[in-house]
């Protein structure tokens, strides 16, 4: 299939990060394989004159199917939120719960601008079945915990193994499969070597929750006398293929380790901030160690959407707050991770409209009234838009969203069914 769209405002996200004007660009297969002014054919042809078009965003830490708990156990202490109402509800939870639910998040991320995301949750088969039926980009990981148990430890290896396989049945490019070690407090040394050893052997992601809390960093100094990163360091599990989400309580020593050893950081200041968990990442030092950085939501229990709009600007607003300097992370570096730096982290060859970059592309309505006036184009995106704003979503050059209509799912029929799910499981 290709896509022309003409005559429209490009944020190409390239390396001087030019914005072009009136420009047109053609999209054949699932490549951008012309940027410029130019008389082509093609199937499909878009108007772009009152449209900015873009690198669609990439999440990389999500629990999609955590949409059934949106609203459910909101304003409560961490501990008796888990306890009381995350933990009994997911209990619950179904394949098929699992696969509505992973599609309503997915419906959400399409009209939000977001055309990848990095998932980690139970059912993961499911989670990969909805996003084969919305024709999203995805790398689905099981949540591994096995509270040093062996047995369980042994059990969640060979659930890894079967979602592996699973994964590559489906014979989907949109689809990639990682290994996820929940955290180094709910997974025992071996499992987490475990993990790595099946990431590397497969060439595949490695994800997991690292320094979330103070209390999970003060816990692993108690246990094992060095700080989580450290812990892991010694554990030989860091690499370029692994992803930390969370991070906010790393100290100026584990940062240099990420960094030495390439490990990718997804920041969730959403999340973060809802659970009060008092942690801020330290970005100027990671930015000034060119550690990659990027930006996720996390799931909808901790953030209540998946809107990476708001995303960017928490994430902008919370770095000036807490460091009392409005020049912290600007507008153009937080777009950066949202987007390039999402793509690095994952390993996706997008995050910048450039000829030969897949094509996972946006495109905004220049007339919303949060884009207007344009006095920079950078800054209202960042600061001033929100999902809503987002036209038409096409992920590896499939038209999934236009004119704000899902064209690949039944939004209607998905939040229905979404909405008896809920009643069932948010149940005291």
């Amino acid at each position: 299939m290709s896509i022309l769209i003409k005559n429209t405002t490009v944020l190409t996200q390239d390396k001087n990060r030019r914005i072009l004007k009136n420009t047109d660009v053609l999209v054949s297969e699932n490549i951008i394989s012309k940027i410029g002014k130019f008389n082509e054919k093609a199937e499909f042809v878009i108007d772009g004159r009152d449209k900015i078009l873009m690198p669609g965003f990439v999440n990389t830490h999500t629990h999609a199917a955590m949409s059934l708990f949106k609203g459910f156990g909101d304003d409560m202490e961490l501990n008796e939120w888990l306890e009381k109402k995350i933990w009994p509800a997911e209990a619950k939870l179904t394949p098929e719960y699992t696969y509505f639910g992973s599609l309503l998040s997915i419906a959400e991320m399409i009209k939000t601008g977001t055309t990848a995301f990095n998932d980690m949750y139970f059912f993961m088969e499911s989670v990969s079945d909805a996003a084969k039926k919305a024709c999203m980009r995805v790398i689905v990981c099981d949540a591994v915990i096995d509270f040093f148990d062996e047995k369980k430890a042994e059990i969640t290896k060979n659930r890894t193994l079967k979602l592996l396989t699973y994964v590559t049945g489906l014979n989907d490019s949109l689809i990639r499969a990682a290994t996820g070690s929940h955290a180094i407090y709910t997974c025992s040394p071996e499992s987490i070597i475990s993990q790595k050893r099946i990431a590397d052997k497969n060439k595949i992601l490695m994800h997991m929750h690292v320094s979330e809390t103070q209390k999970e960093v003060n816990d692993c100094i108690k246990k094992n006398k060095m700080r989580p990163v450290e812990y892991l360091e010694k554990l030989g599990v860091l690499g370029e293929n692994v992803v930390f989400a969370h991070a906010c309580y790393l100290s100026k020593k584990e940062i240099d380790i990420v960094k030495k050893h390439n490990v990718k950081i997804a920041h969730c200041p959403v999340s973060n901030m809802k659970l009060a968990t008092g942690g801020v990442i330290d970005w100027s030092y990671m930015r000034s160690k060119n550690v990659c950085v990027s930006l996720a939501t996390d799931g909808h229990s901790s953030n209540n959407n998946l809107d990476m709009f708001k995303e960017m600007k928490m994430a902008a607003l919370l770095q000036k707050h807490a460091r009392m300097d409005a020049t912290v992370m600007p507008a153009q570096d937080t777009l950066d991770m949202a987007t390039l730096g999402g793509a690095q982290a994952l390993g996706i060859n997008a995050g910048r409209i450039a000829v030969g970059a897949l094509a996972d592309i946006i495109l905004l309505d220049k007339k919303d009234i949060s884009l207007v006036p344009q006095n920079d184009i950078v800054s209202n995106i960042v600061y001033s838009a929100n999902g809503s704003c987002v036209d038409t979503t096409i992920i590896n050059g499939s038209i999934v969203m236009q004119n704000r209509k899902l064209t690949t799912l039944d939004e209607d029929k998905i939040k229905e069914k979404c909405i008896d799910i809920a009643m069932t499981l948010c149940t005291d």
